[in-house]
């Protein structure tokens, strides 16, 4: 080939290359500048299209989820109901709250067996209790003579798990701002923007705001909380360490569900596997169930637990399907 068609193509090619990265950067500005909640709005609709509210109320449904999308624009905070007439308030950008908000419920497979377990004058222990639904749900249920500890890690969270337990007169809970792991001192957390659920402990690329860490264990000490009959954990990943935290308690609560949400990705951010935090709950004695569509627990294999995201450990089949 001639040196100058060669020098011809070489700076086409450059030229090329300039302006597909010019392009890509212009892609990238467009995204920053449009909202997430207008940049999320087609898997979101997805989504809803497959609700139960929406099989039974398309219109309203989508009208409802349109109000919850204006009101993340507006970074307003959303008030609604839950199907047992708690009434709750959260930030719009909260996609746990947005769920609620459409259906009045939140995991309603997971709520139903709460409902069959839990009784009059239990404890309750809700470790990554976000604004509180779990917490208000399992208050109703073991009454005035029992209790519920709410635990939340995001100070800003917090403040409206606090103010919901307190605007429903809810004196049989508890809540504490702080993260829960396997040593006492302190980590950083991050904060999602888009999604305060979304929580999670930092990793080392990660910056975010420093809060205490506390053992499970030396907490239901402080509490007087000998036994626990239903400890509920949804930490985005850091099940493992909470779960070390809490051995102590988990073999002397002979009753005991432990409630989980296991995500190989979540846990793998922190180097944890699933077949570690299998490994502990085994070796106390727990089996594992998933509840089926009416709240029955299900027995799940050891090499099936890779398939169900949440999953109830327990000893006891009592609420199991026949």
């Amino acid at each position: 080939m001639e040196p100058e068609r060669l020098d011809t193509i070489v700076v086409c090619s450059r030229a090329a290359w300039g302006a597909r990265q010019r392009g890509g950067d212009i892609l990238l500005d467009l995204k920053s500048i449009v909202p997430s909640p207008l940049r999320s709005l087609k898997w979101r609709l997805q989504w809803l299209s497959g609700t139960e509210a929406f099989e039974r109320a398309p219109v309203s449904s989508t009208l409802k989820f349109m109000r919850w999308t204006a009101l993340e624009l507006l970074d307003r905070d959303a008030e609604f109901h839950t199907a047992e007439g708690i009434r709750l308030t959260s930030m719009a950008k909260n996609f746990s709250s947005l769920s609620v908000y459409l259906t009045g419920q939140r995991d309603p497979e997971l709520q139903a067996f709460i409902a069959s377990r839990l009784k009059p004058g239990q404890v309750f222990v809700d470790v990554g209790a976000n604004i509180g639904v779990y917490s208000v749900f399992a208050s109703r249920l073991v009454g005035p003579s029992g209790r519920v500890l709410a635990i939340e890690a995001n100070p800003g969270t917090h403040r409206y798990l606090a103010d919901n337990m307190a605007r429903n007169g809810l004196s049989n809970v508890a809540t504490l701002n702080c993260a829960v792991g396997d040593a006492d001192g302190h980590l950083q957390i991050s904060t999602d923007r888009r999604n305060a659920g979304a929580t999670h402990v930092a990793i080392s690329d990660e910056k975010g705001a420093t809060i205490r860490v506390r053992r499970l264990d030396d907490i239901l000490r402080e509490q007087g909380v000998e036994c626990v009959n239903y400890l509920k954990i949804d930490v985005e990943g850091y099940e493992l360490p909470v779960l070390r935290g809490a051995i102590d308690m988990i073999r002397g609560s002979p009753d005991i569900v432990v409630q989980t949400e296991l995500i190989p990705a979540h846990a793998g951010r922190y180097g944890h596997s699933i077949r570690a935090i299998v490994e502990l709950l085994t070796g106390a004695g727990l089996t594992a169930y998933s509840p089926d569509a009416q709240g029955r627990a299900l027995a799940v294999g050891i090499n099936e637990i890779d398939r169900h995201m949440d999953l109830l450990w327990m000893r006891s089949p009592r609420g199991m399907a026949n």
